[in-house]
């Protein structure tokens, strides 16, 4: 008795199909990229700020309390940025994601082919 390989079923996708979910990650991509820059540049303007305002507080004259508040001020400020810039980016991941979910499916691609599972792996924004 001779053993049969098993016969594998293979699909075969529409090149538009393809071509139309080629097309929907890229965009996300795209705007993930861009959203993603803009993300760390904020970050990255927040932690100039903060040490720009802890510098000037250091130069105070006008005692202990006064460079304490100064110091105080600049880090309040500087937490709530990054509150801001966070929520920011998970904003813009959120609805990057969703954009993207939705147009992917006048594709009729199947979901063999999507990465929509990977979602989860995207940064949080901490």
């Amino acid at each position: 008795m001779m053993n049969r390989p098993a016969a594998v079923k293979q699909r075969i996708y529409a090149s538009a199909d393809l071509a139309c979910v080629a097309a929907a990650v890229a965009a996300r991509e795209a705007a993930l990229s861009a959203g993603a820059k803009t993300h760390g540049d904020t970050l990255a303007g927040a932690y100039a700020t903060r040490a720009t305002a802890l510098a000037d507080a250091y130069t105070l004259t006008g005692g202990k309390s006064a460079i304490r508040d100064a110091v105080k001020k600049a880090w309040e400020s500087f937490k709530a940025s990054m509150q801001t810039t966070r929520k920011n980016w998970q904003t813009t991941r959120d609805q990057t994601w969703t954009q993207f979910r939705s147009g992917v499916k006048n594709c009729k691609a199947s979901t063999e082919v999507l990465d929509t599972a990977n979602a989860a792996s995207e940064p949080k924004g901490e």
